[in-house]
């Protein structure tokens, strides 16, 4: 296992859940914020392959990882928040139907759907719609996604080929079954969730990645222009995304300047010092916790403060970090050392070594 911390995966991820807020609370701001927003959480998945295979992938081939240890770590990681989150949309349902104030969830079969966002299989397929906290479709898949993964290393051991063909295959079928955008997440096709799709494509580019790619560049003249590039275009696409001829955007972003943003990243360009930064290393730790939060939070903000855009969109972002922290602190963390150590009877990753050395959180 590789015990070294990669700060700047960290920070990207905390950017990408703040994207992932910003796109969600457009109506809070005077104008559009982020044109292309939801495109974030394939950056999470592809990081998310980036991490798993360079934390677990050795031990997972080794055979020093059982199937009930990763099941165990997994779940440690992403269900503590992901119940809370879950409870607070049950809470505020019930509250808000007892005061006359309609429904603040989607009312899509909602025991039905309940049940399934407590076993993780939300966005699989038997769903058709947004249930309960919309955003942890994707915790759904990552679930699933990981357990295949683990299972797919131990039968087949593949090589990089197996997940390039799962990246392209992925790919094409959600282009050749819903088009050129990316933005499904409930849809299904074949009884396969398209979201599902998504998070096998970025989470197999992830694992091509980190199969490839040292995590000890230097920086040079070429790895600065080619980073100012990388963002200029994704700006620029940010900028033009709605426009005719931008169509299959989606996929540019995804498949190509994702992965050199992330390469770019690791210590070839000045994205890296501003990247291991105090402030967006933080962000990336909490991040999960802005991730999950952020549409109960925003819905508070906006029902109980009767501020008008701007200053609701800047409270309730505001509001948000507040309480991603209280929660990383209390409940994420705590909730995470304490069910590794029970299911699996060791201590969680990242749980005693320093912050220069601990793996980055997955």
């Amino acid at each position: 296992m590789n015990n070294k911390r990669i700060y700047e995966i960290d920070s990207l991820r905390g950017i990408a859940a703040l994207v992932v807020v910003l796109t969600h609370f457009q109506p809070f701001f005077w104008s559009r914020v982020v044109h292309w927003g939801f495109l974030a959480v394939d950056l999470f998945f592809i990081l998310s392959g980036i991490v798993l295979t360079k934390t677990y992938e050795a031990q997972i081939l080794s055979g020093s990882i059982s199937a009930r240890d990763f099941l165990a770590r997994r779940f440690a990681r992403l269900a503590p928040l992901h119940y809370l989150a879950l409870s607070l949309f049950a809470l505020a349902e019930l509250v808000s139907w007892a005061n006359g104030g309609g429904h603040v969830v989607n009312w899509y079969m909602p025991l039905y759907s309940f049940f399934l966002n407590l076993v993780f299989l939300q966005n699989v397929g038997l769903t058709h719609e947004m249930t309960w906290n919309g955003v942890s479709w994707s915790i759904s898949t990552e679930m699933v996604v990981n357990l295949l993964w683990f299972y797919v290393l131990v039968k087949l051991r593949p090589t990089v080929a197996f997940f390039v063909s799962a990246m392209i295959v992925a790919a094409l079928f959600i282009f050749t079954t819903m088009g050129a955008n990316l933005d499904f997440t409930f849809a299904n096709k074949f009884g396969i969730n398209i979201g599902l799709v998504r998070c096998v494509m970025g989470f197999s580019l992830g694992v091509v990645m980190a199969r490839t790619l040292s995590t000890n560049g230097k920086q040079s003249i070429g790895g600065h222009a080619a980073a100012v590039l990388v963002l200029g275009l994704l700006a620029w696409i940010g900028y033009t995304y709605k426009t005719p001829g931008m169509e299959g955007a989606d996929y540019v972003v995804v498949l190509f300047l994702y992965p050199a943003l992330v390469f770019l990243s690791l210590g070839r360009s000045f994205l890296s010092p501003i990247l291991r930064s105090k402030p967006l290393v933080f962000l990336g730790d909490i991040s999960y916790s802005v991730y999950l939060l952020h549409p109960l939070v925003g819905l508070a903000v906006s029902r109980f403060t009767g501020l008008q855009a701007p200053h609701l969109g800047i409270a309730a972002v505001g509001a948000v970090l507040v309480m991603a922290t209280i929660t990383y602190y209390t409940v994420e963390q705590p909730a995470r050392r304490y069910l590794t150590r029970r299911l699996t009877g060791k201590r969680t990753i990242g749980a005693s070594p320093p912050a220069a050395t601990r793996p980055s959180a997955v």
